[in-house]
């Protein structure tokens, strides 16, 4: 990553910015463009926000926190997967929201205008970025830290499905079993100290991105992620049944199998998925 940038959509000012590269630009004027070129995209497209675009030979990034109408962004390099980019992306806005503890009823008091307090945020995302940086100059961390991005885009996915279909007895039962499931994992996975990194909040969210691939058993983590996966479409496939699943998968899984078909065949994800999701 060379830049990120956490914005206030109301305001079009970045309340967060911090920069990798050598790249000198002037965050203010960058991050209220950025902001008015979502904006306009956005009433264009009836709501629908940029993924990506390409700017000063960078590949900028977007994703979305929609309770604080904030925006998200990197810019990297343009050979870089944008699913990985958008998944770091997302363990970045959480970290900060967790490290602030903002929610959405204190935030107008956290963030009245005055945005220096948001720099006590830079040494955890410095190592972030460097343990991510770390971490790809090894080609099987590398892998790893894709393979991660990946369930992690996949999981958010399911995470979507269960937000819209599940409502309070069948809400209630899903985090049952995910937070039973939960901990006969970290009870299973005790004796490698990365595993117990794979966090299930308690409520339906799940976050692989503290893994560090430097350190984890890969072959444990492959197995692991899979078997995690297939459990909660299992929960997901109780509480919705069939037709109702296979619908909500052609919106969300089905597209995303498809734009990343090659690399995730060429990690070996692909077959497994399509016989998961889709058989």
């Amino acid at each position: 990553m060379k830049e990120i940038y956490i914005i206030d959509q109301r305001a079009g000012t970045a309340i967060f910015h911090r920069s990798f590269g050598a790249l000198k630009v002037d965050p203010d004027l960058i991050s209220g463009l950025l902001a008015a070129m979502n904006q306009l995209t956005e009433v264009e497209l009836a709501g629908r926000g940029i993924e990506a675009i390409v700017m000063g030979g960078l590949q900028w990034i977007y994703t979305k926190h929609n309770p604080l109408n904030l925006l998200i962004i990197a810019a990297d390099s343009r050979d870089r997967n944008p699913e990985l980019t958008r998944s770091r992306l997302d363990y970045i806005i959480k970290s900060f929201l967790e490290f602030f503890q903002i929610t959405p009823e204190n935030w107008e008091k956290i963030w009245y205008g005055e945005y220096s307090k948001f720099n006590a945020f830079n040494p955890l995302i410095d190592q972030c970025v460097q343990q991510w940086s770390q971490a790809e100059g090894v080609l099987g961390a590398a892998e790893l830290f894709d393979i991660l991005g990946l369930y992690q885009q996949i999981f958010n996915m399911m995470t979507n499905i269960i937000r819209r279909n599940f409502f309070k007895e069948k809400l209630a039962r899903i985090k049952i079993q995910m937070k039973e499931y939960h901990a006969e994992l970290t009870k299973e996975c005790e004796s490698d100290p990365e595993m117990p990194k794979l966090a299930y909040d308690g409520n339906i969210d799940w976050d692989f991105m503290a893994i560090d691939p430097l350190s984890v058993n890969a072959n444990k983590l492959k197995s692991v992620l899979m078997q995690s996966t297939q459990k909660v479409k299992g929960f997901v496939t109780q509480g919705l049944g069939k037709m109702i699943l296979l619908n909500e998968f052609s919106k969300e899984i089905l597209p995303f199998l498809i734009t990343n078909w090659d690399q995730l065949n060429k990690l070996e994800m692909l077959k497994p998925l399509v016989e998961l999701f889709l058989c």
